[in-house]
């Protein structure tokens, strides 16, 4: 077979194999986050073994520890969801008013001719219809995080369990006793994305604590939604900074009779973001991924696609593996280099 010929199938091997991911994506997905969860608890594991602690017992610990977690933060976002969809009409109805101040205030000051506001036709393309219609994909989205949660739960636990012996057995396929490359670079791979997801969660943390602080201050409601919107959105490369900014911005457009109010709200919201996310984050981030931005844009439209937003927050870490392999054969190591970076 030629080296062309073995390219096409590779190509063609990859569009099957991503087709698979979209399609399959309700089995699949948990099982790669189950993947990665695995890799951020084996420090923890390590730890338990060096404290003498039962082998059968650690894992029960750590799957406990990682879906209470897990399922705290699903209520807190449950709860938060529904709060603000139950008052969501009365709330598209005072941004309908706002606009149409809005408006009026141009054409009487400024004299301008914008038209009127159609509000019935405003309410069926921009507002309460599709509105609506969004919060119940996120409502449908949350539940659906309970059939999620079980896939999840059933393949974190096999993946702990195994996760005991990795050294073992990557020594074991290279048919090494010791120090096989494998688990050198399992262990390269998992520093990478342990950092990476430690760092990004200390610094969404901080961000959401900053936000809830000002809105606080600013009276702003839905206090519970802003905050955790704003650690999860954090956690999307590049956009999600913006996406966090524009709710608590959206809600105080709405409830703000003042504009100097708002603009006070939104200076800080923004502040907070800019100094978080593009002086502190790189500060302490350092080099550590060794990712270009361009291959984290791309990551993050095309794991945004096949998997939605799960899919973006788990970019760079499904980058990093990526990049992982390519590194180790020959045919892939230009892939590998076109994603990393010089600095």
């Amino acid at each position: 077979m030629d080296k062309s010929t073995k390219q096409i199938l590779i190509f063609f091997f990859i569009c099957a194999l991503f087709g698979i991911f979209y399609i399959f994506s309700s089995i699949i997905l948990p099982l790669v986050m189950a993947v990665i969860f695995a890799i951020l608890t084996h420090p923890f594991v390590k730890l338990l073994r060096r404290l003498r602690m039962p082998r059968w017992l650690i894992t029960p610990i750590i799957v406990l520890m990682t879906v209470g977690l897990i399922f705290i933060l699903y209520k807190l976002l449950e709860s938060a969801a529904a709060e603000i969809s139950v008052q969501w009409d009365q709330m598209a109805e005072k941004f309908i008013e706002k606009i149409k101040l809005i408006i009026y205030w141009f054409n009487d000051t400024l004299a301008l001719q914008i038209p009127n506001l159609d509000e019935e036709l405003f309410k069926e393309i921009w507002g309460l219809e599709i509105i609506s219609k969004q919060f119940d994909n996120v409502a449908g989205f949350i539940g659906s995080l309970a059939g999620f949660l079980s896939f999840f739960v059933l393949y974190f636990f096999l993946f702990v369990s195994g996760i005991n012996d990795i050294e073992k057995y990557l020594n074991y396929v290279e048919g090494s006793e010791t120090g096989s490359k494998l688990f050198a670079y399992y262990e390269v791979m998992q520093s990478s994305i342990s950092s990476y997801m430690l760092i990004k969660a200390l610094i969404s943390s901080i961000t959401a604590i900053l936000v809830l602080i000002v809105c606080w201050m600013y009276g702003i409601e839905f206090l519970i939604f802003i905050t955790m919107m704003t650690f999860l959105l954090n956690f999307i490369p590049n956009v999600g900074s913006i996406l966090a900014s524009m709710i608590p911005i959206l809600i105080g457009f709405i409830q703000f009779e003042s504009l100097q109010d708002l603009l006070l709200l939104s200076i800080l919201i923004v502040s907070i973001q800019v100094v978080m996310g593009n002086i502190v984050e790189p500060i302490v981030m350092g080099d550590k991924n060794k990712i270009n931005t361009v291959t984290i844009l791309f990551g993050l439209l095309f794991w945004g696609f096949i998997w939605g937003i799960p899919g973006m927050i788990l970019s760079v870490p499904l980058l990093v593996m990526t990049k992982m392999i390519f590194e180790q054969f020959e045919t892939t190591a230009t892939f590998a280099r076109i994603m990393g970076s010089t600095d």
